[in-house]
C-alpha cells in the first residue's frame, strides 16, 4: 500500500469517511470497514433484551440477565410496568418460575 493510500485509509477511519469515497484504499480494508459498520448498525438497532427470571416459585427475587438481582414485593416486572433493566438499561423481558411435573 502506498503512503497516499495509507493516509487515506487513516483519514477514513479517523474521520468516519466512507472508504468508497477514497479510491486508493486497499479492498480488504474496504471489506473490513463495511463489515464493522454493518455490525455497529445491527447492534444499535436491536439491543439484546435483559431477561429477568424469577428465582423460585412465589419468590420476590428476580435474577437479571446482566448478573444482578432485584426484589419486587408484589407481582412481576410486567405487573409493575417495568420496561428496562435498572442495572444495564436494556429492554426487559421476564421468565416466571415453572414447577417441574412430578411423575
Amino acid at each position: 500500500m502506498t503512503d497516499k493510500a495509507m493516509h487515506q485509509a487513516w483519514q477514513a477511519w479517523h474521520h468516519d469517511i466512507d472508504p468508497e469515497d477514497t479510491p486508493l484504499v486497499n479492498p480488504s480494508f474496504k471489506r473490513g470497514w463495511q463489515a464493522g459498520q454493518a455490525a455497529i448498525k445491527a447492534a444499535m438497532s436491536e439491543p439484546t433484551p435483559c431477561n429477568w427470571a424469577q428465582d423460585d416459585y412465589e419468590s420476590d427475587v428476580w435474577g437479571a440477565g446482566c448478573g444482578k438481582s432485584f426484589r419486587i414485593d408484589d407481582g412481576s416486572p410486567t405487573d409493575n410496568r417495568l420496561k428496562f433493566c435498572c442495572w444495564c438499561g436494556k429492554p426487559l423481558t421476564q421468565s416466571l418460575f415453572e414447577l417441574e411435573d412430578e411423575e
